[in-house]
């Protein structure tokens, strides 16, 4: 039992308010219990001395509060994206039950200021509110052509491919999505407007040897693939593309939450400059789109649609155009039926 009475007495009521204050307990409630302590004790504290007590204590929660308040608004201010309540107590070393409480009062005021933003259903889940903005002086560009890119099937006679394209080839399975990169890469080595061109293979398209195969199959020497650099990226493709060049990308592999394609494309239309980025996607069988859905659709200047033909049969396979931002010609999107002469060089049906 503490003993309140002698010189020690001021000691231990002190200590006793502290305790209240960092347990959470409101001033006026402390107070109360204080007045309590101080009838029952064998010395009796005067009320103006009890109340500077009461006021040093609630003193120093103020400032610990108001410091507290600084860091989380600091630790918010400096970070960007979606975060989580969780992220700031384990960061600023906040464990208590009152410290949590704390983080969420603060946050909830910077939710009042505008300065962060609830994120879906869940608790504790908060966006940083970004209102920066970036000039574009629209008055000082230059009207100018496409870029001088050819495609297989003239599909350049088509559409216009703009600085900054991604051009999407949806496909099935053995539809010639990696066909359609290669020959792409071929045509516009040939034509000299490419000298160098960027090819990225997923993880299932990596293979040497199978990529050997590949370009063997259009009988040219290895001097007609000069500028052709192949290699398979061991993060995200975004993150490797040559943001001034041609890239061809064979494809845009994701086996689960195909949600996550339209954000990747996203990235990669956000990393070009004056660049194209030719992406592959795998498609199902009878369906227009690639896995994603419109989601692939977004970010896509053109969209290119690989339907495979019962070749058994003697069937053409077909190239749809579902999405043409810069046609030519009215007939931009009309469907095409083609057939792959060698596996690799694409000849109209």
């Amino acid at each position: 039992m503490l003993d309140f009475g002698g010189e020690n007495g001021t000691a231990h009521m002190q200590r006793l308010l502290g305790w209240l204050q960092r347990g959470g307990a409101p001033k006026p409630e402390a107070a109360q219990i204080a007045e309590m302590v101080n009838q029952n004790t064998g010395f009796t504290f005067t009320a103006p001395h009890l109340e500077q007590m009461l006021d040093r204590a609630y003193a120093a929660q103020g400032n610990a509060e108001a410091n507290l308040t600084r860091e989380i608004r600091e630790w918010v201010l400096s970070t960007s994206g979606n975060f989580q309540s969780t992220q700031v107590n384990i960061e600023l070393g906040l464990s208590t039950p009152v410290n949590k409480r704390k983080v969420s009062v603060v946050l909830g005021r910077l939710v009042s200021e505008g300065l962060i933003e609830r994120v879906g259903k869940e608790r504790g889940h908060f966006r940083v509110v970004d209102r920066s903005v970036t000039s574009i002086d629209w008055r000082s560009a230059t009207l100018t052509a496409g870029l001088p890119i050819l495609w297989p099937l003239d599909l350049h006679d088509r559409f216009e491919t703009m600085p900054g394209s991604v051009i999407v080839v949806a496909g099935e399975s053995n539809s010639g999505k990696s066909a359609w990169m290669l020959a792409t890469a071929q045509m516009n080595l040939a034509s000299g407007k490419c000298k160098k061109i960027s090819y990225f293979a997923s993880s299932n398209e990596s293979n040497a040897l199978t990529l050997r195969k590949r370009i063997d199959a259009f009988g040219l020497p290895d001097s007609a693939w000069e500028g052709f650099e192949a290699s398979r990226p061991g993060g995200e493709f975004a993150d490797v593309i040559d943001p001034e060049g041609l890239n061809l990308i064979d494809y845009l592999e994701v086996h689960s939450d195909f949600y996550e394609i339209g954000g990747k494309l996203a990235a990669i239309s956000e990393k070009l400059r004056d660049g194209v980025a030719v992406v592959g996607i795998q498609k199902a069988p009878g369906v227009e789109l690639a896995r994603g859905g419109a989601m692939t659709l977004d970010k896509a200047t053109a969209y290119l649609a690989l339907h495979r033909g019962d070749v058994a049969n003697g069937e053409a396979h077909t190239l749809k155009l579902p999405k043409v931002k810069y046609p030519k010609v009215d007939y931009a999107s009309k469907p095409i039926k083609f057939k792959l002469a060698g596996g690799c060089r694409f000849v109209r049906a």
